[in-house]
């Protein structure tokens, strides 16, 4: 099977799915509009579904949610909205307010082809603090400190190029996939 074009704009993601998965992989940029859930499987779903139908070639989409847990998993995958509006400094003064400060991440993978989409999930457990730490990266990583670490997304990627976990868990599942099919 020929590599899946990724469909992403950004040219971070598509460099560290490349890292992630070790091959060189092409893009395409798909203006297609994305429903509104708080779900990123549910978003990447429709995302893939519906960029299939416009591209016609086997191709993969990506979605994050960033969940909050005393927030009720609020924004999940509305962060992107959320983080465009109040930036990592607001994400982090919401929770003040509250004693929880845990999180998580979810990163959703969906592969599609002629025959149907094909799904994969990475999750990622931790932590987000009070002010934001380390230079920007893909916009939350400065307030999220993943379980087992001290430091923030955006302080390990500034030192080892690490990936965001879940992200790197769906990706190696895709990658698994497109090994034996």
């Amino acid at each position: 099977m020929a590599l899946p074009l990724f469909v992403t704009s950004n040219l971070s993601k598509l460099a560290e799915a490349e890292s992630i998965m070790g091959m060189e992989l092409s893009n395409v940029s798909v203006d297609i509009k994305e429903i509104q859930s708080l779900d990123p499987m549910a978003v990447a779903m429709d995302k893939a579904a519906r960029a299939y139908a416009h591209v016609n070639k086997p191709l993969f989409v990506e979605d994050t949610g960033l969940f909050f847990n005393a927030l009720n998993g609020f924004p999940g995958a509305f962060i992107k909205w959320a983080y465009d509006s109040i930036g990592t400094d607001g994400l982090c003064r919401i929770l003040d307010a509250f004693d929880d400060r845990t999180a998580y991440v979810k990163v959703a993978v969906c592969f599609c082809d002629e025959s149907g989409i094909k799904p994969f999930i990475g999750k990622t457990t931790g932590t987000i603090t009070a002010k934001p730490r380390g230079p920007e990266g893909f916009g939350w990583n400065p307030i999220f400190v993943p379980d087992g670490s001290t430091r923030t997304m955006a302080e390990l990627s500034r030192d080892s190029q690490t990936p965001l976990p879940a992200r790197a868990e769906a990706l190696l599942k895709l990658k698994e996939y497109l090994s034996v099919h």
